[in-house]
């Protein structure tokens, strides 16, 4: 029936394995989260090695009427974006986590690219905290938590201050303008400005200002171990 299958493209961000030889998956798209089953994806002959966490597919899905979750129908493989490294792999279990929680269908069109974008640098960048940072504040101000005012220290409420508070992270003047850079100039701008900023600062600000605004960060934890932050 018309209206019962749809089509995107999206990322894989969740995958659980279930004992039937199921797959559930969380596919971020620029139309917003999507939840979807592929059935006996597992068994032999299955769809299990085309559904990787940080893959980027076409795929079609089928919305039955009485069921909670849609049936992955169709997927074609266009890019493996998984880095192979732990830290890598953190950063971008980070960067999953956050645009499933903050980017609502509203705005996951504009979201979508700067998603994928960081995916790219974790996975390719010299220091992956970089593109993280990048993408993870640009992913916030989206959402709507761009931080306001001025000054060195970042408080996880949401706005920059002159004086320490209680869970603020010093960012010193050069940090906070590198934030500044990342909210309000293009990319390359403002990534010529994080290659110089403080980014285990930047990072552990980003890691507070998360948790604070949209509740635990599972991958924050992690993150820190293998940052070192």
């Amino acid at each position: 029936m018309p209206g019962r299958y749809r089509s995107y493209q999206g990322v894989v961000v969740g995958r659980r394995s279930l004992p039937s030889g199921d797959v559930l998956l969380k596919l971020l798209t620029p139309e917003g989260p999507v939840e979807a089953m592929a059935k006996s994806a597992q068994r032999p002959g299955g769809r299990s090695g085309r559904l990787g966490l940080f893959f980027r597919l076409r795929f079609q899905v089928y919305h039955r009427p009485s069921a909670e979750l849609a049936t992955l129908t169709q997927v074609v493989l266009e890019e493996v974006l998984a880095p192979s490294e732990p830290l890598r792999f953190a950063s971008a279990g980070l960067l999953a986590e956050l645009a499933w929680q903050g980017l609502s269908p509203e705005v996951a069109a504009r979201g979508y690219p700067v998603f994928v974008s960081g995916l790219r640098g974790i996975a390719q960048a010299g220091d992956p905290r970089l593109p993280l940072v990048w993408a993870g504040f640009r992913l916030l101000a989206l959402a709507g938590y761009a931080p306001l005012g001025s000054g060195p220290y970042l408080v996880p409420e949401g706005r920059f201050a002159g004086e320490p508070e209680t869970g603020a992270v010093f960012l010193g003047e050069q940090g906070a303008a590198a934030l500044r850079a990342v909210l309000r100039r293009p990319g390359k701008e403002a990534a010529r400005e994080l290659e110089a900023a403080p980014l285990d600062r930047l990072l552990e600000a980003l890691l507070r200002y998360a948790e604070h605004q949209l509740g635990g960060m599972r991958s924050a934890r992690a993150l820190r171990r293998l940052a070192g932050s």
